[in-house]
């Protein structure tokens, strides 16, 4: 059944049109409503495939209805219903595609003959949809290698962020609720490796243990990367899991695989933090006992490091949050410290800087820096210390820089959009559709960011603050209500009077006694 929205001023032109609607087969009515205004409030809660509407109307009229509906919802089907026959109107009603213009009083069988075209169009349009879905199951034989590639590339070619995550959610990538994830690679001896083994461990391993709730494997010349997602990946179970694998796979393959293993986090867009820990793992193993399983949280605990204690990594947390030149002089104040009390060595220096880097990448993941690369990162080209200090210090300096411009980006354009708003909010032609314009942002995007923001929509954020306006106006100022709805940005003194009724409990007239 598809759901209709009724709009008219008239009580009685609503309910006519509803009995029509009984007799007709595959609508059903779900809202009723007497203006635009209560219309759009209706939308914001409700799902709508149909809204039959009157043209004029207090307050807010079918065509600025039909505009933000054109906007916001642009899949939801709109005919006009209307008593006056105004070339102007049915002009702009062509401008906003409308599917039907119909004449009160409207006759029952026109009503029918415009649902029954209707209903066989969006019939046609719901069995186009399942034909793509029919094509979606046919290409879902060749879907896993096609996501394995995708996320290779992504992988080495490209950064990964939460828009390409949903690109491949759209192409079929499911990820199961409430899981964290945590990235295993799989590699075996080199003099081991023949021809397409890796991919015969592959389908080993999807054969035999597909028993996480998500996972996904990606081959390589040198060894396999596995992406796991599980409610509660403990490391116990981990454990468990990888000593079956190695057991299998010494008795299937006659070898023996080695594990590096990631941090686990929360969410997949980490995927390149993933492989970022299992790099670091594989450029330190070689100063690592041959053990296996490597996790790379054993590693960053039992690995003292000389340089920069517990204490220190979370004074350049703060530090990252204020001062550029505060931030310098730490490190430098760290160095000197070091040499003067003959702690270091230049080799210690080399292989603990990386993994002092991993710490502070982790205390900036934590801050929301969704896009600092840090692989592969190596000292061994430097020649003293003085040289590890200065490569050192450009890496953590440019980080800075880097997050900085991320955060004030951020919050500058969204304080930017609201104190847009603020300045103009008596403009009657504010409206999501200019500010998309102004800050070149789609309008969902600008109207769910700017409800994460004020925590109300954008119309609600406008109507409470023309309101606001009104009522000192209301209470200092001898001007009329018509004035004082137009100085509030209202060209309508109806539709203003419905508004500060809905905000206030009060019409303007009795808020001002």
């Amino acid at each position: 059944m598809y759901k209709v929205l009724l709009v008219d001023d008239e009580d009685e032109i609503r309910g006519r049109i509803a009995n029509h609607l009984k007799d007709v087969d595959g609508f059903t009515i779900v809202g009723s409503t007497g203006n635009g205004f209560d219309a759009l409030e209706f939308l914001e809660q409700n799902t709508v495939d149909v809204i039959l509407s009157d043209i004029k109307m207090p307050f807010v009229d079918g065509i600025e209805m039909t505009r933000q509906v054109r906007t916001l919802y642009p899949s939801i089907k709109i005919a006009f219903i209307t008593g006056y026959d105004d070339f102007q109107y049915a002009k702009e009603a062509i401008h906003l595609k409308i599917e039907h213009y119909l004449m009160k009083p409207v006759a029952p069988g026109e009503l029918r003959e415009f649902l029954a075209r209707l209903k066989t169009e969006m019939d046609a349009a719901v069995e186009k949809k399942k034909h793509a879905t029919q094509l979606r199951h046919e290409y879902a034989a060749i879907k896993p290698t096609l996501l394995e590639k995708m996320l290779i590339a992504y992988l080495v070619y490209d950064h990964f962020d939460r828009r390409d995550l949903s690109r491949l959610q759209d192409m079929g990538l499911a990820l199961p609720d409430g899981a964290s994830y945590y990235g295993i690679w799989l590699s075996v001896p080199k003099d081991s490796r023949q021809d397409d083994l890796y991919f015969a461990i592959k389908t080993f391993i999807d054969t035999e243990f597909k028993s996480t709730p998500f996972q996904q494997q990606m081959v390589f010349p040198d060894g396999i990367f596995i992406v796991q997602g599980t409610p509660e990946p403990g490391l116990e179970m981990l454990s468990e899991m990888l000593s079956e694998w190695t057991l299998s796979i010494e008795r299937f393959f006659e070898i023996t695989p080695q594990f590096l293993v990631s941090r686990v986090f929360p969410d997949l867009y980490a995927l390149k933090k993933m492989f970022t820990d299992i790099t670091f793992l594989k450029q330190s193993n070689a100063a690592l006992e041959e053990n296996s399983p490597i996790f790379y949280d054993d590693i960053a605990s039992t690995l003292k490091t000389i340089l920069f204690e517990a204490e220190d990594l979370t004074l350049l947390k703060r530090l990252f949050q204020s001062s550029l030149k505060a931030l310098k002089k730490f490190i430098q104040d760290k160095f000197e410290e070091a040499e003067r009390l003959s702690l270091v060595t230049l080799p210690q220096l080399k292989m603990e800087l990386p993994m002092t880097l991993m710490h502070v990448h982790s205390i900036l993941d934590q801050m929301g820096h969704e896009d600092l690369d840090i692989s592969p990162i190596t000292f061994q080209d430097d020649t003293d210390i003085e040289g590890l200090k200065v490569h050192f210090e450009s890496i953590i300096v440019g980080w800075h820089m880097a997050w900085s411009r991320q955060r004030d980006g951020a919050v500058h354009k969204l304080d930017g959009i609201l104190a847009f708003v603020d300045e103009h909010i008596t403009d009657s032609a504010l409206s999501l559709d200019e500010l998309s314009h102004k800050f070149y942002l789609s309008v969902p995007y600008l109207s769910k960011q700017f409800k994460a923001k004020t925590g109300v929509t954008f119309s609600r954020y406008v109507t409470q603050k023309r309101v606001e306006r009104a009522k000192q106006l209301l209470k200092k100022t001898p001007s009329s209500i018509s004035q004082i709805a137009l100085d509030v940005g209202y060209k309508d003194v109806y539709y203003f009077s419905h508004a500060f009724k809905k905000v206030v409990g009060k019409s303007p007239k009795e808020y001002r006694r």
